[in-house]
């Protein structure tokens, strides 16, 4: 079960230094058993064609998706892809 926590105050973008619409750590390690670190930035993920799913991600959080827990799985499937 994933543990969400909504704060007032994220990191910046590691890309472009932007502010962040969601940053979080995976509920797994990556093959070197590091933590796999995951940004949602509303300028590097949205115009991607290579990864539809963010430009989706930046919809579902802009539509208050992260403020509703109906849609958490929604939420959840987007942000895995």
């Amino acid at each position: 079960m994933a543990l969400l926590e909504f704060s007032d105050r994220l990191p910046q973008c590691s890309r472009c230094r932007g502010n962040l619409i969601m940053s979080g750590v995976a509920p797994q390690d990556d093959e070197h058993g590091r933590p796999i670190h995951l940004e949602l930035c509303p300028v590097c993920d949205t115009g991607d064609v290579d990864r539809p799913a963010a430009g989706l991600d930046v919809q579902w959080f802009a539509n208050d998706g992260g403020h509703d827990e109906s849609r958490v799985q929604e939420g959840s499937h987007l942000l895995m892809e």
